[in-house]
């Protein structure tokens, strides 16, 4: 079973089934640029947890309908949905197979898909705009916009399943005295490094970093509590002070104060989840910097 609240992965197909290059590429809906890759055989979208693809949007029925890939055709079958499967705006008859080719334009509730094929023009432009999208330019990291996203989706997803969920809220100490000393340039190598670091060195392949605007930054710890989430900033702290950035060719000490919060019943949800950790990360300040607060 896939969520789509989550990182997008690659639907693996059981047992004795090749996996294809095809794939929908959402154009409209709470994932917007994830993609789907259909295996041979049959993948089943709808809301509930049984289905292969879940999508948690209201207008999508339990089982809503299902995509067979079978000797290089792709066929899509509407399951009794309530709000219709539509292909090209067209509602497609309940319990009739009916062949997709690539490009079209496929509906299930408000959920907008596009069929394509792995190395198409179209879909490697299609990436490209969608990374744009998502990501900031400078570091390399997500922006704002994709974390609250994720964030809003992770909220209730653990909340529904009962998972731990932990975000780090941080930023880099006196940011504006190392651009006054070293010009915004040097300012602007500082976050590029930090954030290399942390992609290559500290997170994990379920985490999400991203830019918070400035120089704060979030990661997002999934099925992670707030004892190993503490951990984890120790971690990300020592990972920063602990080397020095090389900056227009000397070496210069840089640190982090770092706020933590956790999803609990007092915090529940991601506005909640983020005031916390500002609230941290101020106790952080208040007490020193280049510490966690919590």
């Amino acid at each position: 079973m896939h969520d789509e609240t989550r990182l997008t992965k690659m639907i693996q197909a059981p047992a004795g089934r090749e996996e294809t290059e095809i794939f929908l590429l959402q154009l409209k809906g709470p994932r917007i640029g994830s993609r789907v890759f259909l295996a041979e055989g049959e993948t089943v979208f709808g809301r509930s947890d049984s289905c292969t693809v879940v999508l948690g949007v209201e207008s999508v029925s339990r089982r809503h309908c299902s995509i067979r890939v079978e000797g290089g055709e792709v066929r899509i079958l509407d399951l009794g949905s309530t709000n219709g499967t539509w292909l090209n705006g067209r509602r497609l008859p309940v319990d009739e197979p009916t062949r997709i080719e690539m490009g079209d334009r496929l509906e299930i509730g408000e959920v907008v898909y596009k069929l394509l094929r792995e190395g198409d023009v179209e879909a490697a432009y299609l990436e490209e705009l969608r990374r744009l999208a998502i990501t900031d330019v400078l570091t390399g990291a997500y922006n704002r916009r994709y974390l609250i996203e994720h964030l809003e989706k992770e909220v209730v997803r653990c909340l529904r399943h009962r998972r731990p969920l932990s975000l780090l809220l941080f930023d880099v100490d006196h940011f504006k005295r190392l651009n006054d000393t070293y010009g915004h340039l040097a300012g602007d190598r500082i976050l590029e490094e930090l954030s290399a670091r942390i992609r290559l060195r500290f997170l994990r392949k379920a985490d999400v970093f991203a830019r918070y605007g400035g120089e704060e930054f979030v990661v997002v710890l999934t099925e992670t509590d707030a004892r190993q989430a503490n951990a984890a900033a120790e971690r990300l702290r020592a990972l920063v002070a602990d080397e020095p950035f090389l900056v227009e060719g000397a070496k210069v000490s840089v640190t982090v104060s770092i706020g933590l919060a956790s999803l609990d019943e007092e915090t529940s949800s991601t506005g909640a989840l983020l005031a916390r950790a500002d609230e941290n990360l101020y106790r952080a300040k208040r007490g020193g910097r280049n510490r966690v607060g919590h």
